[in-house]
């Protein structure tokens, strides 16, 4: 491997981010050009980049982000265990934002042993990225990608969840290890889980028809390297609907948005919904079909739910009249997914009262949360990633288990691989100044129950900038990118 196709490779760890200048930036610079990166990119090698505040992936490599210099345009990240180079070492990159599209990063360290000496590596020379200043190479370009990112449904029902990184379809995934945004297609290597094909490697065609319908064809399926993916025809995109694709019409993406996103119910309880997966305070469920004409999805039950894995649910969903959110599990324990979906239909005419089940309880009501979900820096240079059922905070994680939008606090268990408390509950508070500046404060972070964590005495709000955290002032969260 050459040494500049090795740098692309490691490089690829956390461009991500930040509210942050360029070098020859001041301060009348142009308040369009974005502070930092969040989302799918591919750079000019064809390599697919996901970035967020705490997580840089690029196929099977990745690197947790443990700090953000919002001023100097840099940040530190742990390279993971599992990366087939400088494994469990540190990496710093540099960046510069070009558009709201397109910037320039350079991971100047890659291999360095620890934290802090990854950030004493001198900063890479900004003045010409296109053609030098990383160590003896250009810096490498991302450009986003957006044509295809999303949740979708195709035309047989099936559910797919789509970024630079992996193509969910079902439940079968293919980690992305090349995308020809120019030529629409991209590669990638098939799960080992997936029941079909397990390592073997696939090409996606892609294309949008006149009328502006985005279809995709699996050209390849069981190619036994990437490049013999790759080598396959390229689908006949003339007319997608009705063939083209291996003497087949192409299938038809429609996006999916009438119920993902982040919410909290009625319960307290927390929910993440995508096209490919909802998970509902711990429990996980890999959807395989969606209904939206009859509002409906079946989900096959994760084997770490402490109730019922393996088996099959059925969600319906509805909205009523005031335009809020329902959703009843209608099957929990199908043996199969063609029983959870044989399951009656529970009556919508008035989710807020009843029709749910054969009890006929109320519906839950889903609501949108919006107030602490995003990505963020905090003021000491730490990076978080937050949602209704995950807190990431660099190296260490959370699993949210409820969330008080009353009161304003998350309860969640600390991963069992944290490095300090694993395994313990949490208490994540939240509050806003006078300014609408949001803060944070952990007041409790090794209780032995969640029940414990919840009954530790709130923190003080009401100034959060100056006190009321233990004794300290709380930690400010600022949007990222900003």
């Amino acid at each position: 491997m050459k040494r500049v196709k090795l740098m692309s490779l490691l490089i690829l760890m956390a461009f991500l981010v930040v509210s942050c200048k360029s070098s020859d930036d001041d301060d009348s610079s142009d308040d369009s050009i974005p502070a930092g990166l969040n989302g799918s990119y591919v750079d000019n090698y064809s390599g697919p980049h996901t970035i967020s505040a705490t997580r840089w992936q690029m196929g099977d490599y990745g690197f947790a982000i443990t700090k953000i210099n919002t001023d100097e345009s840099y940040l530190i990240a742990k390279n993971d265990s599992s990366n087939a180079y400088a494994a469990d070492k540190y990496s710093r990159i540099d960046w510069i934002n070009v558009s709201a599209d397109t910037a320039y990063y350079c991971q100047i360290a890659f291999d360095a042993e620890s934290a802090d000496a990854a950030e004493a590596v001198t900063s890479a020379d900004s003045s010409d990225p296109a053609n030098g200043g990383c160590g003896d190479f250009a810096w490498s370009e991302l450009s986003r990608f957006s044509e295809i990112t999303g949740n979708y449904v195709d035309n047989y029902s099936t559910s797919h969840f789509i970024n630079a990184a992996i193509w969910m379809n079902g439940n079968s995934s293919f980690i992305i290890s090349k995308i020809e945004a120019d030529s629409d297609y991209l590669i990638a290597r098939n799960d080992a889980g997936n029941a079909y094909f397990g390592d073997k490697y696939s090409r996606f065609d892609w294309t949008v028809d006149a009328a502006g319908d985005l279809y995709f064809c699996q050209t390849a399926y069981n190619a036994d390297t990437a490049t013999e993916a790759e080598a396959v025809a390229g689908a006949d995109t003339t007319s997608p609907s009705s063939g083209g694709c291996g003497g087949f019409a192409w299938s038809k993406l429609s996006v999916l948005d009438e119920i993902v996103g982040e919410y909290v119910d009625d319960y307290s309880g927390v929910h993440s919904i995508s096209a490919n997966q909802w998970t509902n305070t711990g429990s996980g469920f890999t959807v395989t079909k969606v209904d939206t004409t009859n509002d409906y999805l079946i989900a096959l039950n994760s084997s770490a739910n402490d109730y019922y894995p393996d088996l099959y649910s059925r969600f319906d969903w509805t909205i009523d009249g005031n335009g809020d959110l329902y959703y009843c599990q209608t099957a929990y324990d199908a043996s199969t997914d063609t029983l959870a979906e044989s399951t009656d239909a529970p009556d919508s005419s008035s989710p807020s009262t009843g029709g749910c089940g054969s009890n006929s309880f109320a519906w839950s009501k889903l609501d949108a949360f919006e107030e602490l979900n995003g990505e963020f820096v905090d003021n000491y240079s730490g990076t978080h990633s937050i949602s209704t059922t995950r807190w990431e905070n660099g190296t260490s994680g959370y699993e949210i288990t409820k969330i008080d939008t009353t009161n304003q606090f998350f309860i969640a268990k600390n991963d069992a691989d944290n490095a300090y408390n694993a395994g313990k509950y949490s208490r994540f508070d939240w509050a806003k100044d006078a300014h609408g500046n949001k803060y944070y404060c952990q007041i409790a972070y090794d209780a032995d129950s969640a029940a414990d964590a919840e009954s530790v005495t709130a923190p003080d709000g009401s100034s959060p900038s100056t006190g009321g955290c233990s004794g300290f002032a709380w930690s400010q969260l600022i949007a990222y990118p900003q």
